[in-house]
């Protein structure tokens, strides 16, 4: 149940944004207001089973939502009462042939929205706040990181002579040819900036630089304020990037990524079993519909699974 509870909170936000699209032609429309809220509640209904269910279907939510919004305008466009129309409709085939264009549709938008991804910001600031049940150093800690140091999510080396240190991490992804979870190792350098610490107040500055394969790199300064409020340690943590592109900026809003992060960490530093989506299984619509190919077409070639 606390992972159900997480992930709906932690994607409210697209799941929201998937559910309202369609709303906006049949509210312009002159839709009736009845048939405006139920495409909106059967949104956050199904949006938040899938997000929930296979938590990296992200592109896949908005791409289907973009299609159901070209989908319902067209409709709207017809006819004064979508809803009516459809109920009543009776025609099998031309029901099937609407959801191949609506899937054709969805396609494509994966690809749109991809293709923003080769947008790059010059510079965007991040920023993400939440208590943890740590003390001030044991959050510097978890939420830091530090030369020779390895937790389930990261291991840095050791410091070297030009004052940086390399950090390594797996990325959870899919191998093209089975489409199964794969798990495929990036890093990135470290150069810490400043370290100031206080009774009731730690701050760390540090600069990451991730290479590029190609001789480019981009390069981000993230600021961790960690203070104590009461009984919880309140940990604060801003980030200046040129990593940005309009598709991962846009993304990290929707999918709440700092607050998933900081879970993760938080879970890794504890050692203790995770609800973030960084420690999760590769879960994705795409994924498994296109793993059910790959698998039918083994088995007419006589494999066995």
């Amino acid at each position: 149940m606390s992972v159900i509870l997480f992930r709906l909170y932690l994607y409210r936000r697209l799941t929201l944004f998937c559910a309202a699209l369609p709303t906006v032609p049949a509210l312009f429309t002159g839709q009736p207001i009845i048939t405006v809220l139920v495409i909106f509640g059967l949104g956050c209904v199904f949006y938040g089973a899938l997000l929930v269910a296979l938590p990296d279907s992200w592109i896949e939510a908005a791409a289907t939502a973009i299609s159901n919004a070209i989908v319902v305008l067209v409709l709207a466009m017809s006819t004064d009462n979508i809803a009516q129309t459809v109920l009543l409709h009776d025609g099998v085939w031309s029901l099937a042939l609407g959801f191949v264009i609506w899937a054709a549709i969805a396609l494509v938008m994966v690809k749109v929205l991809i293709f923003f991804d080769h947008f790059h910001f010059a510079r965007r600031r991040v920023f993400s706040k939440f208590k943890v049940p740590l003390t001030l150093e044991q959050a510097a800690e978890a939420f830091c990181h530090w030369p020779d140091k390895e937790t389930r999510s990261h291991r840095c080396g050791p410091l070297r002579e030009d004052g940086l240190f390399p950090v390594w991490f797996n990325i959870l992804g899919h191998n093209l040819e089975t489409f199964e979870p794969e798990e495929s190792e990036h890093a990135f350098l470290v150069r810490p900036m400043s370290e100031i610490r206080y009774d009731d107040r730690i701050e760390i500055i540090i600069q990451a630089i991730c290479e590029v394969p190609g001789g480019t790199s981009t390069q981000t300064v993230a600021r961790t304020q960690i203070t104590r409020e009461g009984d919880r340690t309140v940990v604060e943590i801003e980030e200046i990037s040129d990593a940005f592109t309009v598709f991962s900026w846009a993304f990290y809003w929707l999918r709440d990524y700092g607050r998933d992060h900081a879970r993760g960490m938080l879970d890794s530093y504890l050692a203790r079993p995770s609800p973030s989506t960084m420690h999760g299984k590769g879960r994705s619509l795409l994924a498994l519909i296109a793993k059910q190919f790959v698998h039918e077409g083994a088995d007419k070639n006589g494999a066995s699974f």
